[in-house]
């Protein structure tokens, strides 16, 4: 048990360190890429929806000095440079009211030393282009209890990396060096002002800098968006039903895999697992299935909705005041679930659930349980 405690605390550390892997460039994109081409010049920068990129995407060879941009407006309000933004970046209205930059230019006083080692809080003529290149159950606790550890590891890595990646708006100088990475490896430079449709030709990815230009705001994330594939966990009380209409309670964990359709309907794979060994007693239990979820109701960042599964139930259980059982049941499942939206891809989730079991009568038929968990999307 303490060999299996250790390996679970590795894991865990382990995937901890993920968090590190996100990045200070981000990318555009391809529909905004093709919105902000309709945006005046002038204006681009001030909101870009933009979304985090990870130290092992294709690294950005740094830009070449852009030529400066045609002046901007002056005046009344507007600031002719900018303590962050030397060599043709001065900045003006809005961008005097933000504040400092989140990733500020490399050079200036207050750089960052490393690109995206912290997260962010929630709230002319054209230049010339620049070429880049089964068994008893305590035997079956044991498989049950690997489970258990190595999904947790892929949720936190999960929740650590993909979850906390910046999906959002984001504002630049609109003389930003923006990289426009094609499929044969290919890299090239415009400014964010002298894009045209031109440049967006083919498989291209637009890439933005932090520490490039007059640095790069983060102006706060997305909403929560589900669509796409998921990654669900949790852990809370269940019970496992026995002869004699015995629920044996304890703690529970559930793991999902599956993929959202919409923003408000998602098909996924459970499983749940509950296991406990007291030495006099020990049970486990298994349940394999699908499951529909479905979430309709939005309420600022709180969600409400429910769902309904079947499936397989895989359980166990001997000892002192056990009653020895080993077999499968056919299952069914249905309950309610609130979801607060953390970042644009992690949700914080509550979930209660009856469950009904085929069985004889003298099962008991319905069995609840409610867990609290994560939803990487």
């Amino acid at each position: 048990m303490q060999t299996t405690l250790k390996r679970c605390l590795t894991l865990v550390l382990a995937c901890a360190g993920l968090s590190g892997c996100l990045g200070g460039t981000y990318e555009i994109p391809r529909d905004e890429a093709e919105r902000l081409l309709q945006v005046p010049p002038a204006e681009r920068g001030q909101r870009v929806h933009a979304v985090q990129r990870f130290v092992t995407a294709t690294e950005v060879t740094a830009a070449e000095p852009l030529p400066p941009p045609a002046p901007y407006p002056t005046g009344a309000g507007y600031g002719p440079g900018y303590p962050y933004g030397g060599g043709g970046y001065g900045l003006y209205g809005p961008y005097l009211q933000w504040g400092t930059p989140y990733y500020q230019p490399v050079g200036s006083s207050a750089s960052r030393t490393s690109v995206g080692t912290g997260q962010p809080d929630n709230n002319s003529a054209r230049s010339p282009s620049i070429p880049r290149t089964g068994g008893g159950s305590k035997d079956g606790g044991a498989v049950v209890a690997a489970a258990i550890v190595a999904g947790v590891a892929i949720g936190v890595g999960l929740a650590l990396s993909e979850g906390a990646r910046y999906d959002g708006d984001v504002a630049v100088h609109p003389h930003h060096p923006v990289h426009l990475l094609r499929s044969d490896g290919a890299q090239y430079v415009r400014g964010l002002d002298e894009l045209t449709p031109e440049d967006l030709q083919g498989p291209v990815k637009p890439i933005l800098v932090g520490q490039e230009g007059a640095g790069l705001w983060l102006r706060g994330r997305a909403p929560l968006a589900r669509t796409g594939f998921t990654f669900q966990f949790g852990a809370g009380q269940d019970n496992l039903m026995l002869p004699g209409k015995k629920l044996e309670s304890g703690l529970g964990w559930r793991f999902a895999g599956g993929y959202f359709l919409n923003q408000w309907t998602g098909l996924t794979l459970e499983s749940r697992i509950q296991r406990a060994d007291n030495g006099d007693d020990s049970y486990h239990q298994v349940r394999l299935g699908v499951e529909l979820q479905f979430m309709p109701i939005a309420l600022w960042r709180l969600h409400l909705g429910g769902f309904a599964g079947v499936g397989r139930n895989l359980f166990a259980s001997a000892g002192t005041n056990l009653p020895a059982t080993d077999g499968v049941r056919t299952y069914t499942a249905f309950g309610a679930q609130v979801e607060v939206d953390l970042t644009t891809r992690l949700g914080l989730t509550w979930r209660y659930c009856e469950e009904m079991a085929t069985g004889s009568a003298d099962l008991v038929r319905m069995a609840p349980s409610w867990l609290i968990g994560l939803a990487v999307y």
